[in-house]
């Protein structure tokens, strides 16, 4: 299964997937390909196992950014509070949650000088750190403020803004 799923195909990521509730790490292990978006490389069960096979399957982690990683080159994996960061060099990065949801985009639309990011680091305030192809760049990926511009802001003149069961509306 392995050689004919990915033969042709990079991994460019690993890393533990934290898939439950409690927040507890399974040995289970969330890949990065390079075209083929992302898939959770799953132990399979002393008892459940057949003579000969793996002792692992590939499962497609299904998302809500299936078709944006099929476009993109996706190059690094990062676990945050959130949930996961995929670093692509073609498009930024974008925020996931443990079960597919899309979180949150980070490229240019946002504020970055450049969506080629080759690396991500989380340091000890929580603050992200994106390795660019023309520098560095800090995002405060947990703060309660979030900057509009023109580019992704509502547009027009603001009248009014209200927060409701934490949807904003304006």
């Amino acid at each position: 299964l392995f050689r004919s799923e990915f033969s042709e195909e990079s991994i460019y990521a690993m890393i533990p997937f934290i898939n439950n509730a409690k927040g507890n790490i399974s040995q289970d292990i969330l890949l990065c390909t390079k075209k083929k978006g992302l898939y959770i490389m799953k132990s399979v069960p002393k008892g459940n196992r057949i003579s000969g096979e793996p002792s692992f399957i590939f499962e497609h982690f299904h998302t809500q950014i299936d078709s944006f990683l099929l476009d993109n080159i996706s190059y690094h994996l990062l676990k945050t509070d959130a949930g996961y960061s995929i670093a692509t060099l073609t498009k930024g990065s974008v925020i996931i949650d443990a079960e597919g949801k899309l979180i949150n985009f980070l490229n240019k639309e946002v504020g970055l000088q450049d969506e080629n990011i080759k690396s991500q680091y989380i340091d000890a305030s929580d603050n992200m750190w994106l390795a660019l192809s023309n520098g560095i760049a800090k995002v405060a990926i947990n703060s309660p403020i979030t900057y509009f511009s023109d580019k992704n802001g509502p547009g027009g003149t603001i009248q009014a803004i209200v927060r409701h069961n934490n949807t904003i509306s304006v």
